[in-house]
């Protein structure tokens, strides 16, 4: 199985919030993958930090181990059947 990371996962895991650098660490690299999407806001949102240069560089590492996932059309529609799918909860954006 293949997991795709979102960007709060990894806001987390940056963070040490959570279990989720423990579970991370568990995953092998070939079991995990970024969306494009995610790599970009990460990259904008580092921009804000004082840190930004130490962050990226972390980022850029965790990115040198795993896959990047394209994020198009296609995706986008894979993504809002799962959405769809009973017992998913998404909150509204109004």
């Amino acid at each position: 199985m293949i997991y795709p990371l979102d960007t709060n996962t990894l806001v987390y895991f940056f963070r040490g919030q959570g279990r989720v650098g423990e579970r991370l660490l568990a995953t092998p690299p070939s079991q995990v993958c970024i969306p494009t999407v995610v790599v970009f806001e990460i990259n904008a949102g580092t921009a804000k930090l004082r840190d930004r240069a130490e962050r990226r560089r972390q980022f850029d590492e965790l990115l040198s181990v795993m896959s990047i996932l394209p994020f198009d059309t296609d995706s986008a529609r894979l993504v809002r059947g799962i959405q769809d799918a009973p017992g998913v909860f998404r909150e509204a954006i109004e």
